[in-house]
């Protein structure tokens, strides 16, 4: 099953920027004509409102009279999620034998997930700062999933492993998508997986704000009322009915 959830303008600029600094591929189908072989590519630059698509090799005719104002639908993976979203060719020429689009930015951008329960991964790729018991800086990691008590993320690379032991006071902070606004929380670890083969450490949290910690209170039960908007998003994408799932 499959969730659209509309990212917030903040989050749309976010997903673009790292769109343009990991070189993300797209997969482009223009609505020029029905069965019409989608276009892949990778994006190599910026100007202005323009992103600039270097194309790989393909036996589709690109003519910039027939695509130059063609509207077109966009599918993008980048860290692992997908992402929508519709634009608009501007241009078509050549550079050293490849052919480029250049493709209106988009202002709307839409990432999909397989739907969750209780425990959602439609995660935006959202980065999550991880500060140890004294530590006067963050740990940047991306966030893998999360639930109205606790959360997964993953760091690059093992060498976190040592600093964190199971038991070990850490505060969190993360965005979610859909909902321009950060939350940042007191947590516990409660499990940790190294994972050689990706080059990265696995993490679960569990969210500890004390019963006399006003603002941890807060930010916890308007976390999970999110999460419950979050959840209700995707379901109403499907009747058919949700999954159980367990984090990390």
């Amino acid at each position: 099953m499959i969730a659209a959830l509309e990212l917030t303008q903040r989050q749309v600029a976010r997903v673009i920027r790292e769109a343009l600094h990991n070189r993300a591929r797209l997969e482009i189908e223009t609505r020029i004509a029905e069965n019409v072989t989608p276009l892949c590519g990778q994006i190599t630059g910026q100007t202005g409102n323009r992103l600039r698509v270097q194309l790989e090799p393909s036996d589709v005719e690109i003519s910039p009279d027939r695509w130059i104002g063609a509207f077109c639908d966009v599918r993008m993976t980048l860290s692992g999620a997908l992402y929508l979203f519709t634009s608009c060719v501007l241009d078509v020429r050549s550079d050293a034998g490849q052919a480029v689009l250049e493709l209106a930015t988009p202002a709307n951008i839409q990432l999909c997930n397989r739907r969750r329960f209780e425990r959602t991964s439609a995660t935006i790729a959202s980065r999550v700062y991880l500060w140890p018991a004294g530590a006067e800086s963050p740990h940047l990691g991306l966030l893998h999933n999360i639930g109205p008590h606790g959360l997964a993320c993953r760091f690059p690379g093992t060498q976190l492993d040592e600093h964190l032991l199971l038991g070990d006071p850490v505060r969190v902070g993360f965005e979610l998508p859909g909902f321009d606004e950060a939350f940042e929380l007191p947590a516990t670890v409660c499990n940790k997986s190294a994972r050689p083969q990706r080059n990265e450490l696995l993490v679960g949290l569990e969210f500890t704000p004390a019963d006399d910690d006003v603002v941890g209170q807060h930010t916890l039960a308007r976390l999970q009322a999110c999460l419950v908007e979050l959840v209700s998003q995707q379901n109403s994408e499907t009747d058919e009915p949700p999954c159980d799932h367990d984090a990390s």
